[in-house]
């Protein structure tokens, strides 16, 4: 059994008002926004196909997990 933590995807809340797109542009600065609007949505899915009724496309809830990174490598 192992003492240490294993290194953990990088995540975040969204703030009130967030949608994917503003997250991006806050999380990805370094990313054109399309670019990273469509990388956040490819770590995401469970967000992005999700159905949200009257909500418009892209938008989050304050429960949700936005992951910032793409999944990690499997530990050998």
């Amino acid at each position: 059994m192992s003492d240490t933590l294993s290194r953990q995807r990088r995540w975040t809340s969204p703030l009130p008002s967030d949608t994917i797109a503003s997250v991006a542009a806050r999380e990805l600065p370094n990313l054109p926004a399309a670019e990273a609007a469509k990388q956040l949505g490819s770590w995401n899915l469970h967000i992005v196909l999700r159905p949200l009724g009257a909500l418009p496309p892209g938008s989050l809830l304050g429960s949700d997990v936005i992951y910032l990174e793409p999944p990690l490598a499997a530990a050998k």
